[in-house]
């Protein structure tokens, strides 16, 4: 667009000295508001989110102008985006002897977000501002020595076995070894470990890395908790998304359960109580269904079932028969499921003697 003539009274002329003055204006036809831009000779201004002018006041002035008046010898080249990006206006020039009136930027309306402002004598400093390119990114450190994406691991309990049982309060260790493609240990490798309990709808949790000694092995310790996966994975460098080796193992622990039964001796045709407890029960409303067995003619056969309650205590009643006689171990068990996170698990017996 040619500069154009600026009307005397449209644009303010007390610019300070030695600032070269723009003035931007929110309407057409340099109508204020406007917003006053200074400058010592040439200047950038990458962003008018939060533009403070050379009078010490603040403005927000992006997205927002549509006319601009330029001082004499003075040229501007506006950015329709922050820090030069974008199209831009084209270079906009006033004369020596008078201001330069452009009472409509065209395209440019209402989206300049960074301008350039130069002397009308070297316009090229109002050129768009070369960008060097975003240094390379640091190269990926290897992890462990030597590295390797075709690196093998395994991990296992004792016996080289994938899966172990254990009782209700009781850990376990596990072994795992790295090795390169040549079978060679791979040394100071971080590994990545998680677990994830064994019911429906758990997620996998981050737990503690581990990192492998000189003999490419390392030791996992899972503390007494329920059953759970044990995943890990290693990775040739550091932050890479996808693992270039990974093992599972499983860990199952047995429900524990107590059981107490009084009297424990009885004559035929009087009531048992039975009470205990399910550690570690489910905390719903609905408990955990627990199965009362007595062992008879060489098998344990269920004859009472009970519900935890608060704190995983449970209860029930029996009465023998009138012509029950002999010694009956009774015992409790909590039968696996897909929402409690713990093996089929057995309380010891006890025995009644009834007769």
């Amino acid at each position: 667009m040619a500069p154009e003539q600026a009307r005397a009274d449209a644009c303010a002329a007390d610019a300070k000295g030695s600032y070269a003055r723009v003035e931007l204006y929110r309407e057409l036809n340099c109508v204020r508001p406007s917003v006053s831009v200074g400058f010592t000779g040439n200047g950038d201004r990458p962003n008018f989110a939060t533009f403070m002018n050379y009078e010490g006041s603040v403005y927000d002035i992006d997205n927002s102008r549509s006319s601009i008046a330029i001082a004499a010898a003075t040229c501007a080249r506006l950015f329709d985006g922050r820090d030069y990006t974008g199209a831009d206006s084209g270079l906009l020039c006033a004369p020596a002897g008078s201001t330069g009136f452009f009472a409509d930027l065209g395209a440019m309306n209402d989206r300049a977000s960074s301008m350039r402002v130069c002397p009308a004598s070297t316009p090229s400093g109002c050129d768009r501002p070369v960008v060097a390119p975003a240094p390379a990114p640091p190269a990926p450190a290897p992890n462990g020595s030597p590295a390797s994406p075709n690196a093998r691991l395994s991990a296992t309990f004792l016996r080289h076995r994938s899966r172990r049982t254990v009782r209700f309060g009781r850990g376990a260790a596990v072994q795992v070894v790295l090795t390169g493609e040549q079978l060679q240990p791979i040394a100071g490798a971080a590994l990545q470990v998680r677990t994830r309990e064994v019911r429906s709808g758990a997620e996998w949790s981050v737990a503690p890395a581990v990192t492998t000694g000189a003999d490419g092995r390392a030791l996992v310790r899972l503390a007494p908790g329920p059953s759970r996966r044990l995943l890990v994975e290693y990775r040739s460098h550091i932050g890479d998304e996808r693992p270039a080796a990974g093992d599972v193992v499983r860990l199952n622990v047995r429900a524990g359960v107590l059981l107490r039964v009084r009297p424990r001796r009885v004559h035929a045709g009087r009531v048992i109580r039975m009470s205990g407890r399910l550690r570690d029960a489910p905390a719903g409303s609905l408990g955990k269904l627990v199965t009362l067995q007595a062992r008879e003619r060489g098998r344990w056969r269920d004859f009472e079932t009970a519900r935890t309650r608060r704190a995983g205590r449970f209860s029930a009643r029996y009465r023998f028969s009138r012509g029950a006689r002999g010694t009956f171990p009774i015992r409790a068990v909590a039968r696996a499921d897909a929402s409690y996170p713990y093996a089929t698990g057995r309380s010891r017996a006890v025995r009644v003697r009834v007769g």
